[in-house]
């Protein structure tokens, strides 16, 4: 009843109740008691193989009454006994299904992919199922990336599965985890595999430096300096390089992004700008490097850098007076001499030119077309007046006068 043929006995047992005859019969209630013939249950499933490759497995399910050529298998009609008369014959027809053992296992780990943050972890749902007909012993699962996922799950029955967590921790870089189930029926072994796939976002620090950290009034030149270092494990490109103040910094001095970071790598560029304001204004300009891995996985970071604006404090330095005599001579006993006078502002703020004085001829406010005060603008801006005066004296004297000009910032 089996292709392939399988050769096998199978030993069962068949039990004689004699039974005495005495009112009431325990089993008709009659006075004459018939006798029972138990086939008792000790006929335990046998398998076979490997035949060809495959197992087979012999279970009794049942007996029927009848003649073996006329007998039926109806599970609803199986028994286990027989009442019998005296000297009566009885029929009975044993039945048994070959079981074609077909072991299988599947393992599942869930979810097929993520993405965590660098350092981070991994977490895992792992299912494994027997999708075969017959049980599988010593089943374990091995995960050589992710050792908390291994696993000895004893036994499972056809159909049934078990769930588990585990993960792994502080990843930090990309990875495809693999996962293996086995197990086992009779002498064989019988596996699995799945893997799933861990991204990790990147990682990247950036740091900003001005050079110098203070420009005195009103302002001057400041060269700001970054660098943005991949912290990942893998390489990232730069894809946007932006300063609060100075903006986009892509073609700004030696700034591009566009580029590739490798991983532990740091890319350093500079830009200069003018940082203005008063005295003890403060610039503070914030960088922001934005970079994305070969999956799209975007990291930014930031820092900061401040300028001071000083006080600048003017002196004679910042300044020039030029006076000239017209004519620088005159016949005794004198004569009027047009004095000229130009101040010029050599320094890098606005000034007020607050007073003018002749050693000779006094304050020269007033005098001639000189007035004051006067405002001299940064970085050459000048102030011109003049005054007539008459120079006295015998023939050889000379007259030799100064002029001194007073200026103030607008701190005073």
């Amino acid at each position: 009843f089996s292709d392939p043929v399988i050769s096998t006995s199978l030993t069962y047992t068949l039990t004689l109740d004699e039974t005495p005859n005495e009112e009431p019969c325990a089993y008709t209630g009659r006075a004459i008691c018939p006798d029972r013939v138990t086939f008792a249950d000790t006929i335990p499933d046998e398998t076979f193989g490997p035949i060809e490759g495959k197992y087979y497995t012999l279970r009794i399910v049942g007996f029927a009454p009848g003649e073996p050529a006329t007998c039926e298998y109806d599970p609803e009609a199986t028994i286990n006994e027989f009442i019998t008369e005296e000297s009566q014959e009885n029929h009975a027809c044993l039945f048994g299904q070959v079981l074609v053992a077909e072991p299988a296992i599947d393992i599942a780990k869930d979810p097929a992919s993520q993405t965590i943050d660098y350092d981070g972890t991994a977490t895992f749902d792992i299912t494994v199922t027997n999708i075969g007909n017959a049980t599988l012993s010593s089943i374990v699962v091995t995960d050589a990336l992710t050792p908390d996922c291994d696993r000895a799950l004893g036994s499972l029955d056809a159909g049934e599965s078990t769930t588990y967590t585990c993960s792994a921790d502080n990843v930090t870089a990309d990875f495809v985890n693999t996962i293996d189930v086995s197990g086992d029926y009779l002498s064989s072994s019988y596996t699995d595999t799945t893997t799933a796939t861990i991204d990790v976002r990147p990682i990247v620090s950036v740091s900003k430096f001005a050079s110098p950290t203070s420009v005195t009034e009103p302002g001057g030149q400041v060269t700001f300096s970054a660098q943005v270092t991949n912290d990942s494990a893998e390489s990232v490109t730069l894809n946007s390089l932006v300063d609060d103040v100075h903006g986009d910094l892509n073609g700004q001095g030696d700034c591009a992004t566009g580029g590739s970071i490798a991983a532990g790598a740091t890319y350093s560029c500079s830009f200069s700008a003018t940082v203005s304001g008063n005295p003890g204004d403060t610039e503070t300009d914030t960088i922001t490097a934005t970079v994305a891995d070969d999956e799209g996985n975007e990291a930014s970071d930031s820092d900061s850098a401040t300028v001071t604006v000083t006080d600048y404090t003017p002196s004679g330095d910042d300044i020039t007076v030029v006076k000239n005599a017209t004519p620088t001579s005159v016949v005794e006993p004198g004569g009027s001499v047009t004095f000229d006078v130009t101040v010029t502002n050599t320094g890098p703020e606005d000034l007020t030119l607050n007073s003018l004085v002749d050693d000779v001829h006094g304050d020269l406010d007033g005098q001639g077309d000189c007035s004051v005060p006067q405002t001299l603008t940064a970085g050459g801006g000048s102030y011109s007046c003049s005054f007539s005066a008459t120079v006295s004296g015998n023939a050889g004297d000379t007259e030799t006068d100064t002029i001194t000009a007073t200026v103030a910032d607008d701190e005073g």
